[in-house]
């Protein structure tokens, strides 16, 4: 098992959940992940504002913890035209 920013180096991970902590975006940014933010308290809101409407590197979640909202936001992020737009900010 290698630290949370080898396994976002994996050319296998396509995406990261993230809470938006300062360290989490920093190395998902890093590594080139694009993020699904789902923050909890305190500057991870923050985080995950700039993360997904300024730098355009994340897809903002509203904390639906239901299966269809889930696989939908996934499937956005993976395969979608939104999810498009935030891979290929990654990869600059």
């Amino acid at each position: 098992m290698g630290t949370q920013k080898q396994v976002l180096a994996h050319s296998a991970v396509g995406g990261f959940w993230s809470h938006c902590g300062w360290n989490s975006s920093i190395e998902s940014i890093s590594e080139g992940v694009p993020m699904i933010c789902q923050p909890y308290f305190g500057d991870q809101r923050v985080n995950s504002r700039y993360l997904s409407q300024v730098w355009g590197v994340g897809l903002e979640w509203e904390n639906d913890m239901n299966r269809g909202p889930i696989e939908g936001a996934i499937r956005m992020l993976m395969v979608g035209k939104e999810g498009e737009v935030i891979r290929q900010e990654q990869k600059i």
